[in-house]
This record gives C-alpha cells, sequence and structure tokens, in this order.
C-alpha cells in the first residue's frame, strides 16, 4: 500500500504564507522606544497624487501621532549608536528569542519537513 505524501509545493505555500505578512489599514499609529537608541524620529509623507510632500515629523517618545486622510509613507530614523556591542546585542538576540519562540519553533518544523526524504 503506497502512502499518500503531502507535495514540497504544498509544505513551501503554507511556510510562504506564515512568513508574509499580512496587509492592515490602520487608523492610528503608535511606536515605542528602543531603549538603548533613545528617541526616533517619525516622519510622515503624504501622496497627493503625482508627488509626497512632508505630512509632519513626531518622536517616538510621542503619546499621539496623527494620520494623514490620503496614503502616505512612515519613515523611521534610527540612530544606531552602540546597537551592536556585545551585550546589547545579546540581550536583543535573547529578547527576540523569547518573544517569538513559538513562530521559531514552527519555523523549524516546517523548514525539517521541506527537506525531509
Amino acid at each position: 500500500m503506497q502512502q499518500k505524501r503531502i507535495p514540497r509545493i504544498l509544505i513551501s505555500v503554507l511556510f510562504f504564507l506564515l512568513v508574509v505578512p499580512i496587509f492592515a489599514s490602520a487608523q492610528n499609529v503608535s511606536f515605542s522606544t528602543l531603549g538603548q537608541l533613545g528617541d526616533e524620529d517619525i516622519l510622515i509623507y503624504e501622496y497627493n497624487g503625482t508627488a509626497q510632500t512632508l505630512y509632519g515629523m513626531w518622536n517616538t517618545s510621542s503619546a499621539y501621532i496623527p494620520l494623514p486622510a490620503n496614503d502616505f509613507n512612515i519613515v523611521v530614523r534610527p540612530s544606531a549608536q552602540g546597537r551592536f556591542t556585545p551585550a546589547l546585542f545579546l540581550a536583543d538576540g535573547f529578547a527576540y528569542i523569547e518573544s517569538n519562540a513559538i513562530p521559531i519553533v514552527i519555523l523549524i518544523f516546517l523548514i525539517g519537513l521541506l527537506f525531509k526524504k
């Protein structure tokens, strides 16, 4: 009796669907500071049909950032001072792994299924 096998293309499609973010519409936006970097500048450019114009400039410490009614782009200007010192890099890496442990395990499982013989 022959076993039915899941085709690799199906696993690839499922993997792609889990990785690709879903597009969303926002009414308001909030940002948080990353701690060691300090406050960062947030620039919002409004698209008026032919060109982009600066709608406003805020900081990540702002309590509220109003959004334009039309299409817009958000630009965050980070200041990467001391970001990759060994202590901060390890702290950031462990914090990321701790907060995303379940998706990381699922991702490793799906990758394992792709290479299963």
